[in-house]
């Protein structure tokens, strides 16, 4: 049990995709868990009449059915009381691995996240985990459900993808041409590959209709509002019997010598040839297959051999990826240490994987060379066998290249074109340079940047975030998703192209940014998703949560322990714009409010008056500053002359001693008065060592001097938290503990590596 609880506890949080906790009228745990690889496991814990149940699908539990590491895992992000109610007998837990139960936890599981994806009017999202939900059930309430959500908000398309699959929601329109003039109106908004499988839908829905609604629908349709020719003629050309389809056409230029499906035939295989010189995505290019095939051209046997050949490419290029991936994750340690340290050893098998040893001669670069065995996706547990200036660098730990754990040249040559592959290394140079491209800022909603790092367990070789409680990873049949690197940010669209189990999200990449794009489009309000370039600062600047000041000294601190690829550019676009952008935008607001009668409110809010107030127990502390002069000559010069007024009111305290009137936890968030935290921190530490134990009798002790102490009285909090049995008395100036509770505190002491408070004698005792 030992050994499980360890791996238990090691099994990190972000492998925990959805966590639903009920605590009444009954105990019921619903989590779902990232396993090893690609695997997803569900933990259901409930309580019945009778016992508590524990159903799991891991292959370790299905072999013992008692508790392993995942179990552990979910018992320990428990609140104490519920993880107590849950173990209080564990003779009586009824271990399960039924599959049955299994499936109905799944099915719970996607409900409960599509409940709230709904809230968050995450509509498509929530649809998915409703499909999910239906496929493990086989129960239809979920598809209406999906009718229901659909027709609600007008998610006309997801309506008619689900008429087709199921004839039981199809009598939810009464009015079929009006609803579908409505769907067919925002059809154009969509990319090519939906807006071709859109039309296919509403072409197989048309088959179930009387000819006669058919010709009625498309008459009331905007047809024409189908810039495309080819995906008009995809959505007509099979009711033709009942309409003229010329009159769909009186934009082509006329001819002759040709049909009009010869026409469309030619323009679309032109339009695939350009897709493939735009190197556009496989869903495109699987779009166009679904047309030639719906249409039935005499030329679709160059169109499947033009597309064929393109998609081969694609796979090429998703090795040369995964290449240049490994190439640059080498170059981060040599753009980190101004040079090549690391000395090549022989290719071996060490590890059942084809892996490379690299020889550091610097402990001192052994963090960075960790971070870098983690993107690669070494397992921890092979660190136990190396010293600590070793590096390894797998080549890279994929089942598709190295034939899972049976590693053999051919599939090492055949990936590297060499059994013995020497890889040289390169400095990281690649520059993304100012882009000249136009994004609507009224449609940021549409749009977010990613920060793409790499995943310790990647999916298909491709870069995965954590976000919120899921996983973003770039649609892997684009080509752009094969150029990624960590690091880089990326304009994505913000609705995902799919969700699969484990609210694992496909995100299409539209096009690779630089740091300068990108720091303005978040000042603008884009939404973001960072792990290592600190884009919140500028999100904190512009809701006054932090000020200039702040924002350089925040800056400093991450950049420091940064081991980002040109981080000193980096920090400088970071510096730039916080002072020809920021500076300059807000100091002509305020140069603006100073004008108006009521000023004053706004412009204490600009240098965040509020929140520097909390620095102080007695908030009316900086009234003060109100009475004096608020107009100035720039923002800037009102804002020094209130860190001035802060510091002397923090200096009068800490001169004066009262301490008590200063809440050193606020005062911790403001870099800029960091000296004065260091001498509040100091001087409460003095005060801590002076005072004295009174010993009453032998079995307790007064301690009213530590309860006066800032850190005594925290002190006393985890004592008194740990046990109230060993707090006697609270009152008249005293505070009692018992004997226990004594043996504690010394123990806090000696962690804190602090000399134990004197004990004394109580006078009253003598």
């Amino acid at each position: 049990m030992g050994a499980r609880f360890n791996r238990g506890k090691n099994i990190p949080n972000k492998n925990i995709i959805n966590f639903n906790v009920v605590k009444n009228p009954k105990i019921k745990i619903l989590v779902n868990l990232q396993g090893s690889g690609n695997s997803k496991y569900v933990v259901n814990i409930f309580q019945d009449e009778r016992r508590v149940n524990i159903v799991h699908d891991c292959p370790d539990f299905k072999k013992n059915t008692k508790f392993c590491k995942h179990i552990v895992k979910v018992l320990l992000l428990l609140e104490p009381d519920i993880c107590k109610s849950v173990c209080k007998d564990i003779r009586t837990i009824n271990f399960s691995a039924n599959f049955n139960l299994i499936k109905q936890s799944k099915t719970e599981n996607f409900i409960v996240k599509a409940e709230e994806l709904i809230k968050d009017s995450k509509y498509y999202e929530a649809i998915n985990f409703l499909e999910q939900a239906h496929k493990e059930s086989n129960n239809l309430d979920y598809v209406k459900k999906i009718a229901d959500i659909s027709l609600k908000y007008n998610l006309n398309d997801q309506f008619i993808k689900y008429a087709v699959k199921f004839k039981e929601i199809r009598d939810f329109i009464t009015d079929y041409p009006k609803f579908i003039s409505s769907l067919f109106s925002s059809i154009v908004e969509y990319e090519l590959y939906r807006k071709i499988d859109t039309i296919l839908n509403l072409q197989n829905l048309f088959f179930d209709f009387p000819k006669k609604l058919v010709v009625e629908t498309i008459k009331k349709m905007n047809v024409t509002a189908l810039g495309n020719p080819i995906l008009r003629y995809l959505l007509l050309h099979k009711f033709a019997p009942g309409i003229y389809l010329d009159d769909f056409f009186k934009n082509l230029p006329k001819s002759s010598k040709i049909d009009l499906k010869t026409q469309i035939a030619e323009l679309t295989l032109e339009s695939v040839k350009e897709a493939i010189l735009n190197m556009e995505s496989e869903d495109n290019m699987d779009g166009y297959l679904k047309i030639a095939k719906n249409c039935n051209f005499n030329n679709n046997t160059e169109i499947y051999s033009q597309i064929g050949t393109y998609k081969e490419k694609l796979s090429d290029l998703y090795l040369e990826g995964l290449k240049q991936k490994h190439g640059f994750l080498r170059s981060l340690v040599i753009a980190n240490t101004q040079s090549d340290k690391l000395k090549q050893m022989k290719f071996n098998y060490r590890y059942n994987y084809p892996t490379l040893i690299w020889v550091s001669s610097s402990r001192s670069e052994i963090p960075l060379y960790y971070y870098v065995l983690e993107k690669c996706g070494l397992e921890k547990h092979h660190l136990e066998y190396l010293e600590q200036s070793y590096f390894i660098e797998n080549y890279p730990v994929f089942n598709e290249i190295f034939d899972g754990n049976n590693p053999v040249r051919n599939p090492v040559k055949q990936f590297w074109g060499s059994e013995n592959p020497k890889i040289k290394n390169t400095v990281y140079t690649d520059n993304v340079i100012d882009l000249d491209f136009d994004v609507n800022f009224k449609e940021l909603e549409n749009f977010m940047i990613l920060e793409w790092d790499l995943a310790q367990k990647p999916i298909l070789g491709s870069y995965i975030c954590q976000f919120s409680d899921g996983f973003l990873i770039p649609d892997n049949n684009h080509p752009l998703t094969h150029e990624i690197k960590p690091f880089d940010l990326i304009l994505c669209k913000t609705t995902p192209i799919a969700i699969k189990a484990g609210n694992i999200k496909i995100i299409r990449p539209l096009r690779r940014i630089n740091i300068k794009t990108a720091i303005e489009l978040i000042w603008e309000g884009i939404e973001f998703v960072s792990t290592y370039i600190p884009f919140e600062i500028i999100t904190q600047l512009k809701e006054y949560q932090i000020d200039e000041l702040d924002a350089y000294d925040k800056i400093d601190e991450r950049f420091k322990q940064s081991f980002l690829p040109k981080k000193e550019s980096v920090r400088k676009y970071f510096s730039n714009f916080i002072q020809s952008k920021i500076l300059k935008e807000l100091n002509k607001t305020y140069l603006k409010i100073i004008q108006k009668p009521n000023y004053k409110k706004k412009v204490l809010r600009i240098i965040g008056f509020e929140r520097h107030s909390k620095i102080f127990t007695d908030p009316s502390y900086l009234t003060g500053f109100k009475s004096n002069s608020l107009k100035k000559q720039s923002l800037q010069e009102l804002k020094l002359d209130f860190k001035k007024f802060v510091s002397l009111k923090l200096s009068e305290l800490i001169k004066s001693n009262q301490l008590e009137l200063i809440n050193l936890k606020s005062l911790k968030k403001f870099p800029t008065f960091k000296k004065w935290s260091v001498k509040v921190i100091y001087m409460l530490r003095q005060e801590l060592l002076k005072c004295k134990i009174y010993k009453i009798n032998d079995t307790s002790y007064d301690i009213h001097d530590l309860s006066n102490n800032y850190y005594g009285t925290m002190i006393l909090n985890h004592i008194e938290k740990a046990s109230n049995s060993q707090i006697l008395s609270k009152s008249q100036g005293k505070f009692i503990i018992s004997n226990k509770g004594f043996e504690d505190l010394l123990d806090n002491f000696k962690i804190l590596k602090l000399d134990p408070p004197r004990v004394i004698k109580s006078k009253s005792n003598k």
